[in-house]
């Protein structure tokens, strides 16, 4: 079984676009589980990041509901738990959407510059 079938497996999906995947030329796939809850990129991360690059994290209703600082706490987790050993693209968990708040959007970014240095 590839890496790519273990993790469409383990997240029971069995409809690929639900989770897109895609190869960029670096010889790992990546994969953005859209719409999961916020913990489950961390567990792909303990799981299977050494074959798999992650692209997501912050949770994209957040930016909507969630006050800034909640915003930068939740950044700061996932990337303390997925940015180790690389093969991490940080970023909402889903596109931006309608009624993000700029704030919270800032909040974000600044923990990535904070905590998202690879040294």
């Amino acid at each position: 079984m590839t890496p790519k079938e273990r993790v469409l497996l383990s997240l029971s999906h069995e409809e690929p676009d639900r989770v897109p995947i895609g190869e960029w030329g670096y010889g790992k796939e990546i994969i953005n589980p859209a719409i999961q809850p916020e913990m489950k990129i961390i567990q792909l991360k303990k799981r299977y990041g050494k074959n798999i690059t992650l692209w997501g994290g912050v949770p994209a209703g957040d930016l909507i509901t969630s006050s800034p600082e909640q915003v930068r706490k939740s950044a700061e987790m996932h990337l303390r738990a997925c940015k180790p050993g690389g093969g991490y693209i940080f970023g909402t968990s889903h596109s931006i959407m309608p009624g993000a708040r700029y704030e919270n959007y800032l909040a974000m970014l600044e923990a990535h510059k904070t905590f998202g240095r690879y040294d």
